[in-house]
């Protein structure tokens, strides 16, 4: 089919459509704060979106005063506009890797406070005591959503969604 075509076009604008819905809807969102939160960066949506219009701007100009074709700087645009998105979700996928690696150390010593007679929020605590981030820091999360008056498997399923951990869901 030629590009020109009307199929083509309205193939097109079929993804463009898309795209803008996914936007619009609050799962983007909600994806978008599960990145920051997964990787550490604090950062608001607005402060977010300065830097990727920023990162836009600058490779904008810079391949303007080399002298790039109209078409290149746009592109090149695009790309930057988008690269603090990978980011994020590279830091968070390294995060996510981490906690992972960490997770049987961390239920190995859960079992081993529970066997010897203690609560599952001291077990919980020692967890966050005596693990490293991020196992660690997520434990504590999980006993103040404890102190809170949040179910175990609720406090745990925030984690686990978080973490996208299949390992961790098993547990709760």
């Amino acid at each position: 089919v030629p590009p020109s075509s009307p199929t083509k076009m309205h193939h097109h604008q079929n993804y463009l459509y898309q795209f803008i819905k996914k936007i619009q809807t609050e799962n983007f969102f909600v994806a978008f704060i599960n990145k920051v939160v997964l990787s550490s960066v604090s950062l608001t949506v607005s402060q977010f979106m300065f830097v990727s219009l920023a990162c836009a701007v600058v490779s904008a100009l810079v391949s303007m005063s080399l002298g790039l074709p109209l078409f290149g700087t746009i592109a090149l645009s695009c790309v930057t506009f988008v690269l603090p998105g990978f980011v994020l979700k590279i830091m968070g996928s390294k995060k996510r890797e981490k906690f992972v690696q960490q997770l049987p150390n961390a239920i190995d010593l859960l079992i081993s406070v529970l066997k010897s007679g203690h609560s599952i929020p001291q077990a919980i605590r020692a967890v966050a005591e005596e693990m490293q981030a991020p196992c660690g820091s997520e434990f504590n999360e999980v006993l103040q959503r404890l102190n809170l008056g949040q179910s175990l498997p609720d406090a745990l399923a925030i984690s686990a969604n978080k973490y996208q951990s299949f390992e961790l869901d098993l547990i709760r």
